[in-house]
């Protein structure tokens, strides 16, 4: 039984490192993956991450679980309520991954941080993982 434990932990280890190394981008880090949450008052933008601190420079974002083709749209969170900022909009298909480029003009705050969230119209990914 030690001997099958240990060949799955080696396999799950494997597959972690090699999954996190396909979505990485020279000089990005991975932050994590960020399932999407449906937003039933939301008039657009039904689907949406919950929000991931950016330190600025580029952001990269790999949807997974997507069977077809889906636009994304990046946002950086402000206090209050419709101050968030548009940061940009992507198609992408599956397994694609887009990095948004020079974001640094939306780090602010006290934490000198950018808050980015990610939306889309429809059920389209499951998560979404983020670098910065």
């Amino acid at each position: 039984m030690k001997k099958v434990t240990a060949v799955l932990s080696v396999f799950l280890v494997s597959i972690s490192v090699l999954y996190s190394t396909a979505l990485a981008a020279p000089g990005l880090d991975y932050i994590g993956h960020y399932p999407m949450h449906y937003k039933p008052d939301a008039q657009v933008w039904k689907w949406s991450t919950s929000v991931a601190y950016s330190g600025g420079g580029d952001f990269r974002i790999c949807p997974s679980g997507a069977s077809s083709a889906k636009e994304y749209v990046l946002w950086e969170n402000d206090p209050g309520e419709d101050n968030d900022d548009h940061v940009g909009r992507v198609t992408l298909e599956p397994r694609e991954c887009y990095t948004f480029r020079d974001i640094g003009r939306f780090v602010d705050g006290d934490n000198r941080k950018a808050e980015f969230y990610v939306t889309t119209r429809t059920a389209s990914a499951r998560s979404i993982a983020f670098l910065d």
